[in-house]
């Protein structure tokens, strides 16, 4: 034989037989991979990226079974074919890239998945085999099937999960789905292709009617089936979506109409009284964004005439704005004094103030986005909104609108067109940000795994969007080409002010993976279990005749085993049903249901013990005869509409009024009601709760409240009379002992002139005891309103009112710097003066030390007030706070005991909190929050 060295050359033509096979087996492996991977495509279930049954996968293995390892290219080309023909996105060259990096992973995984498969067949049940014994039909079905097929569902969906395709929850399922489809795939698809193509060809060739048409027949009737199945499932989802997304467009058009409502309350203020002053409009204001968070700011814009500019200009400042004047905005953004122009609409007042500086003094007319809706508003005299645009009191990019009511001046509303020109006063303004107005408008609501888009339709095309957002579950539901491929969404218009905006909500994949049935692929799986079984069965058949008889009683035995277990199952769900029916007995709510025409099918005891009926006397009566007559009409409407539209705006809500017992009765009750449909028509339930008690309970909680409330403002006005009466007798004891000390100072001896000093002394500290009562009982009722105060400038006064005190006592203050805030500055001054003085008086051996710092924190300023003085024990940290307690004699320390009672009443008044931290000898430190 000759060496390797010697053999003679290959034939040239040979050689390009062979490539050419190796390439037409290569092209047809890779069509036959395509096809049937589009096919499996079809019965993907949204939102999933698997399809229950891969066909592509048992054609992968079979093929490499038959032409050999040499075929995976035409595996790995099918593969990447039949996924970059879903993912595609060729908006640009990264994208492209991007979009072909996934198709490339999961072809990858599928040729790896078929070469190992044959590689595990062959090593285990061998081939070329006949598949004619059960043991080795089991081998092959399980290697070649679940074992191998743990490979691509593995690489895939972990590409698509670090993809963010899916999310981490639904991992296991999209893992589960893929093993599911290319298991059956494999077990229903490579025995079909082994019938017409593997080898031994006689055995084989047998099957090709007898295992094959079956299986194919089989396996359209389970696609068939569930194709079906599918549709309905998809018309499911489609109604619970549009259903909520309804709900949530219902809600918004409701509040945004609560907004225009708060606009109209301004302007009948205006109309009402034209002079409103600004601390006027700041209450009236203030109520209104506190019970709707939706609004960014209110604002009185006032309408001037270019001939009373200067007028008006001035008026302002003499109102306390010293460089008040009418601005607009220029080319670069700044706010510059406006230029001359016949009329400008002036914001004159805006609440918050606080952030909205800015747009005090603007003249709206001076912005062309803003005039044409200004216009509108005052030709039509119905409120106009903006399109989107930027606040010039917002330098950020978010969007804002605004909605104008024109106010006219007093008199029958204007009937013309230039009668409302000449007759403009004002326009009340609200000033949204789109973004907080539409979270604050859903707020409460169900919105998890809905996307909303909204569009302005009547805005110029590059600036329709006004808001974009998903709540919590992932992006919405769509393919690489922007598609929703599950064909569920949602679209309505909503008219706004003389704006129509578009609202559309689309399924994110969470959304569709929690809502979806699992009906589809029980019915699909069952299909696909049976054209599994049966195709394993026909292997057996006609491989091993001599068998059948062994097979049949095997067969026969699994269906005993079915039926058993159907059986099981039968008497399970019985119990259950038992269990749960016996547990309606014992509770203590009233639980019953109606047919869809309002007849009670059942009765619980609860419900018999809240209404006095048996269930014997009220099943199969109408359910108006539990309700007063007043109501009854309206529930008669209801189910007519429920008829009629299949919805019902009731159904999940807590519903309160009156219930009618046996003896003629009413009382007072909850109810929630539910529904669900079956084959036999559409039922409703209903659980009661008697709430008797916990209205009476309201009540009476009320009743106490009031009478707290009287008791206190009495016991106030006590205080107050009692300190004031008491202050005109010790004036007059003490002017007469102070001329008795004059006239008779020289007259009377040491003893006499000390009593007298006593009784001044004590006469003093009465009145200054008096004096701190009414300070305490006023800090509430004769409180001045709260201001932007400079807390700088708080401390300079009260360190000039201490500057006696501070000079002879050597006491060092330092302070940080210190922020403005919200509060009563007078309060203010006399809170910080008495933590002074008390550092200044509670000394140690050396000068007092002071220091005072604010910090921000969790939303509110902290201020504290440390000292190097005698310190506090740790035991007395709240009996100081409290009137007229004191730790030392008067010898001592003199004072009422009343300073820092009065410091903590009015920190509570401003919302805050006050507190102490304190070693004996080590000094202590005051502190108190105010909110920002």
């Amino acid at each position: 034989m000759p060496s390797p060295l010697e053999r003679p050359p290959m034939n040239v033509d040979t050689c390009g037989k062979a490539h050419f096979h190796t390439l037409m087996l290569v092209l047809g492996i890779a069509a036959a991979y395509y096809v049937t991977g589009r096919l499996g495509l079809l019965l993907a279930i949204p939102p999933g990226y698997a399809s229950p049954i891969w066909p592509a996968a048992g054609i992968a293995l079979g093929a490499i079974l038959i032409g050999g390892y040499r075929g995976w290219p035409g595996v790995l080309f099918g593969s990447w074919l039949v996924n970059m023909g879903v993912s595609i996105e060729a908006t640009s060259g990264v994208t492209l890239l991007k979009s072909a990096a996934f198709p490339t992973s999961i072809a990858a995984g599928a040729a790896l998945q078929a070469v190992i498969g044959a590689f595990l067949v062959r090593r285990v049940v061998g081939f070329p085999n006949p598949l004619s014994r059960e043991q080795e039909i089991g081998a092959f079905l399980g290697v070649g099937g679940a074992v191998s097929c743990l490979i691509n569902p593995t690489l895939a969906v972990t590409s698509l999960w670090i993809a963010g395709k899916i999310p981490s929850a639904a991992y296991f399922q999209h893992w589960w789905t893929w093993w599911i489809g290319d298991t059956i795939g494999v077990i229903i698809m490579t025995p079909l292709l082994l019938s017409w193509l593997a080898e031994p060809q006689p055995i084989w060739r047998r099957r090709r009617l007898s295992v094959a048409v079956p299986l194919v027949g089989a396996l359209a009737l389970a696609v068939g089936v569930f194709v079906y199945v599918s549709g309905q499932e998809r018309e499911r989802l489609r109604l619970i979506f549009e259903r909520q997304a309804e709900t949530l467009a219902h809600t918004l058009e409701r509040q945004l109409d609560r907004y225009l409502d708060v606009l109209r309350s301004i302007a009948r203020f205006h109309a009402s009284s034209p002079e409103v002053k600004r601390h006027e409009f700041g209450t009236f204001a203030h109520g209104a964004l506190a019970l709707h968070a939706g609004i960014h700011a209110l604002s009185w814009d006032r309408h001037v005439p270019d001939a009373l500019r200067e007028v008006y200009e001035e008026t302002v400042r003499q109102e306390g704005y010293a460089d008040f004047q009418i601005i607009e905005q220029d080319a670069q953004g700044q706010m510059v004094r406006a230029a001359r122009r016949p009329e400008y609409v002036v914001v004159s007042s805006i609440e918050p103030y606080m952030g909205n500086e800015k747009a005090l003094g603007y003249d709206v007319m001076s912005s062309p986005d803003r005039l044409k809706a200004l216009q509108a508003a005052r030709d039509s005299g119905q409120p106009m909104a903006t399109g989107r645009l930027r606040l010039v009191q917002e330098p950020g990019p978010r969007f804002g609108l605004l909605m104008f009511l024109p106010v006219y001046s007093h008199g029958p509303p204007p009937a013309t067109v230039e009668e409302r020109r000449q007759r403009l006063f004002g326009y009340a303004t609200g000033v949204f940000l789109v973004n907080k107005m539409i979270e604050a408008s859903l707020q409460g609501r169900e919105r998890q795994g809905l996307v909303l888009r909204i569009e302005d339709e009547t805005a110029p095309p590059d600036q329709r969007v006004l808001y974009e957002s998903q709540w919590e579950t992932g992006p919405a539901f769509v393919d690489a080409r922007g598609k929703n491929p599950s064909r569920i969404h949602w679209a309505t218009t909503m008219e706004l002010a003389g704006r129509r905006w578009v609202l559309q909500f689309t399924p994110t994949l969470a959304y569709l993976a929690a809502h979806q049935s699992l009906q589809p692929w029980t019915v699909l799986m069952g299909g696909l279990l049976f054209t599994n079984l049966l195709g394993a069965f026909l292997l057996i058949v006609t491989g091993r005749t001599v068998l059948i008889e062994h097979i049949v009683a095997e067969r026969t035995a699994e269906l005993h085993q079915t039926n058993a277990a159907l059986a099981r199952e039968i008497a399970e769900r019985y119990q259950a049903e038992s269990r749960f029916s016996a547990l309606t007995q014992l509770t203590t709510e009233a639980i019953l249901s109606t047919d869809s025409d309002g007849y009670i099918l059942t009765w619980n005891n609860s419900a018999r013990a809240i209404f006095g009926y048996t269930a014997d006397e009220v099943v199969g009566q109408p359910l108006t005869m539990l309700m007063p007559e007043r109501y009854r009409e309206a529930h008669q409407r209801g189910l007519d509409r429920v008829r009629t539209t299949g919805e019902s705006l009731l159904i999940g809500t807590v519903l309160e009024f009156s219930g009618l017992r046996k003896d003629g009765r009413e009382f007072p009750l909850e109810l929630t009601l539910s529904t669900w449909t079956t084959a036999e028509g559409r039922f409703y339930g209903g659980i009661i709760r008697d709430v008797t008690d916990h209205k009476r309970a309201e009540e009476e909680l009320r009743r106490v409240a009031a009478e707290l409330a009287r008791s206190n403002a009495e016991l106030a006005q006590f205080a107050y009379v009692a300190s004031h009466d008491l202050q005109e007798p010790l004036r007059a004891v003490v002017g007469c002992v102070q001329i008795l000390q004059r006239r008779y100072h020289d007259r009377l001896d040491a003893g006499a002139n000390e009593l007298i000093s006593h009784v001044v002394a004590g006469v003093t500290r009465m009145q200054t005891f008096i004096q701190d009562l009414l300070a305490y009982v006023r800090v509430d009722s004769l409180g001045n309103p709260f201001e932007p105060t400079d807390c700088a400038a708080i401390l300079k006064d009260a360190l000039a009112n201490l500057e006696a005190t501070i000079h002879d006592s050597g006491a060092v203050v330092i302070a940080d710097p210190l922020p403005t805030v919200l509060a009563d500055p007078a309060q203010l001054r006399q809170v910080v003066q008495n933590l002074l003085s008390n550092a200044i008086k509670f000394h140690g051996e050396e000068p007092p030390a002071i220091h005072i710092r604010a910090e921000w924190l969790d939303g509110e300023w902290v201020f504290a007030v440390r000292d190097n003085g005698i310190g506090i024990e740790a035991q007395h940290f709240e009996r100081i706070f409290q009137m007229f307690q004191r730790l030392h004699t008067q010898r001592e320390y003199p004072g009422t005991g009343m300073g820092l009672a009065l410091c903590k009443k009015i920190v509570e008044r401003h919302g805050g909190r006050m507190w102490v931290t304190s070693e004996p000898g080590k000094g202590s430190t005051f502190a108190f929050s105010l909110p920002s």
